[in-house]
């Protein structure tokens, strides 16, 4: 079972935790949850607590405030992906797994949670499965930054050996967006470091 040291647990929830502050922010103005609109306010509320705790590293009083939110509104999809977080911050990745999972339950179309889980996969070398959830997003009409799902679609291929593979996602991701800095840097890194696994391994990393 692949285990995060807590230096890159850490790392994780600093390089998601804006996700979840999108989502909690898109969500603001969802269709009425079947909760009622009451909880889903409550739950929104409780959500926003629990990533502002989790930003001061206020790791018991932001699970205490996720799992107030998800009691709140057992459908609201932020509140779980936020507890993921909290989650992942404690080291309990397969509590933070579910938590995912759950959250994708409720939001399967949303391509900022997709982008966010893919990282999550990802950074547990399960290459195959983060490479779907970034494509998921990166295929999303209405994703407004798709170059970002393809460039750490790019470098997670990399970190999976398929080199070619990788170069091709960072090149649809300059196409996407010509200015994207991590996805020129990415490609260059990628070309100069070809023969050298663990030189792409700690050249290239991942984030939303």
């Amino acid at each position: 079972m692949w285990i995060p040291s807590v230096r890159r647990a850490t790392e994780m929830v600093r390089l998601l935790l804006p996700i979840s502050l999108v989502l909690l922010t898109a969500c603001s103005v969802a269709p009425t949850s079947p909760a009622g609109d009451a909880q889903h306010n409550l739950a929104e509320i409780q959500a926003r607590l629990a990533a502002a705790y989790l930003q001061e590293n206020r790791y018991a009083l932001a699970l205490d405030k996720a799992e107030q939110a998800v009691a709140a509104d057992p459908y609201y999809a932020p509140a779980y992906a936020t507890l993921a977080l909290i989650r992942i911050a404690l080291g309990q990745d397969e509590l933070a797994g579910q938590a995912y999972q759950k959250a994708l339950r409720y939001a399967p179309q949303d391509p900022e949670l997709q982008n966010a889980y893919g990282v999550y996969l990802c950074r547990r070398q399960e290459y195959a499965a983060a490479e779907a959830a970034f494509l998921r997003a990166a295929q999303d009409p209405l994703y407004v930054t798709p170059a970002m799902a393809l460039t750490n679609a790019g470098i997670c291929a990399s970190r999976a050996g398929a080199y070619e593979q990788a170069t091709d996602y960072l090149q649809q991701a300059l196409q996407r967006d010509p200015q994207s800095g991590r996805a020129a840097s990415a490609l260059s890194a990628l070309h100069k470091n070809a023969s050298d696994v663990q030189a792409q391994t700690t050249t290239l990393e991942v984030s939303p």
